[in-house]
C-alpha cells in the first residue's frame, strides 16, 4: 500500500507499507518504480 500525504508531496516520496515486510517508511518515488519494476520482472515481493 502507499500512502501519499503533505509530507509525501513535499518529499516527492510515497510511504510504503507490505504484506510481507509491513511498515517500510518513506521511499523515494524513484525508488519505488525501481522496485515495482524488479519486483514484476522477478515476479517477486516488493
Amino acid at each position: 500500500m502507499a500512502v501519499v500525504g503533505a509530507k509525501e508531496l513535499e518529499a516527492n516520496a510515497l510511504s510504503i507499507r507490505t504484506r510481507a515486510e509491513g511498515e517500510l517508511g518513506s521511499i523515494a518515488v524513484s525508488e519505488v518504480i525501481d522496485r515495482l519494476v524488479k519486483a514484476n520482472l522477478e515476479q517477486g515481493n516488493f
